[in-house]
């Protein structure tokens, strides 16, 4: 899932760089959310995808013992990636939205007021995130400390 979402950062920041006209789209107003989303395919979809997997392979070379749950391992993967995706896809539907209404005279707080029920579905899939977080620490601290 690392390099998919490497993959998918590498894309959209060539497309920025590319389309003048998007890149122009996305450094006003509820557009930027769409650069939110460059932002975050890269730090929690590669970056942090590649520790977890370092770290999960680490752990158990380090203390000659296996992870203590694969259970959690796995909660923890598929809880990561529903969580990353969901942000994702709801903040570009936002930003794409937003931008467009931007683009064509509505007020920013206006639009922000309108997407609301958008951002708190996002603030969801955000808590899902750190739920696999707080699993991948527990299980990580319950491998190296029993």
């Amino acid at each position: 899932m690392a390099l998919f979402y490497f993959l998918m950062g590498i894309t959209l920041g060539t497309a920025f760089v590319t389309f003048p006209s998007l890149h122009s789209f996305i450094d006003e107003g509820p557009g930027s959310l769409i650069k939110w989303v460059h932002g975050h395919i890269n730090l929690l979809g590669w970056v942090s995808m590649t520790l977890f997997a370092l770290i999960y392979w680490f752990v158990p070379e380090l203390t000659k013992k296996p992870i203590f749950s694969e259970t959690l391992s796995w909660a923890h993967f598929y809880l990561a990636n529903l969580g990353l995706l969901g942000m994702l896809i709801i903040s570009a539907v936002g930003g794409y939205i937003g931008g467009k209404k931007f683009a064509a005279g509505i007020a920013e707080n206006v639009i922000y007021a309108e997407l609301t029920p958008v951002l708190l579905i996002d603030l969801g899939f955000t808590f899902i995130f750190l739920i696999a977080g707080l699993i991948f620490i527990y299980n990580i601290l319950r491998s190296l400390y029993s």
